[in-house]
């Protein structure tokens, strides 16, 4: 007795068709999660996403803002932190609350021409406090960075905010507060290095996760 025919089952061609396109849905759901994370422009859903993130209650807020703020030092840096456009938009509500200003919090319009001139950037902002000793009267060079070695991005827009001491003639600056703001689709979703260099202060380096941040 001959063995007997070997089945040879095929996939219907519909199923083949339905399996491709739930793979295919999938993969656009997972690119959509990575690009939500590291959004360069905010549309009107994520203008709305940070208005509610404004407005909820202060232990959320103090948990979205955590991932962004990185470790200073004990003697100069008092405070280094990412700003995103979401995050810069949430803290920009923030304050406008703050100061009683309710409707912002509502106004789409008014969201997106608060933020045209941080548009496509991510900025690092640092709080530097100088030494008692040191008596300047004008703002030292500060340099913020992202990347090391040959893979190093300059900030395309630098802002300083002098703070000076009270009661001095001639004015004596006791800090100020550097944010270098970078092309953000250039640097990328990405681990990045974080390097600040400044008065008093050896080069400092912190290490992030852009891509991890809205």
């Amino acid at each position: 007795m001959g063995n007997p025919a070997r089945r040879v089952y095929h996939r219907p061609q519909h199923m083949r068709g339905l399996l491709a396109t739930r793979l295919l849905g999938g993969a656009i759901l997972a690119v959509l999660a990575g690009a939500a994370a590291w959004a360069i422009e905010l549309d009107v859903t994520g203008i709305q996403s940070a208005f509610r993130m404004a407005k909820s209650p202060q232990a959320d807020r103090t948990r979205f803002h955590a991932p962004y703020l990185l470790p200073g030092t004990v003697d100069t840096i008092e405070r280094l932190e990412v700003i995103t456009e979401f995050r810069r938009l949430v803290l920009l509500t923030e304050e406008r609350l703050a100061a009683g200003d309710w409707s912002f919090s509502s106004d789409t319009r008014a969201a997106a021409a608060a933020l045209q001139p941080w548009k496509d950037m991510v900025a690092i902002r640092a709080r530097i406090r100088f030494h008692p000793h040191n008596l300047y009267t004008w703002i030292p060079p500060i340099t913020i960075l992202i990347g090391a070695g040959p893979k190093v991005h300059e900030p395309t827009k630098l802002t300083s905010v002098p703070e000076y001491r009270i009661g001095t003639d001639p004015r004596v600056l006791v800090g100020v507060v550097v944010e270098a703001g970078f092309d953000a689709r250039a640097v990328g979703p990405r681990m990045a290095t974080v390097v600040v260099r400044g008065p008093g202060t050896a080069q400092v380096q912190r290490t992030v996760d852009l891509g991890s941040l809205r």
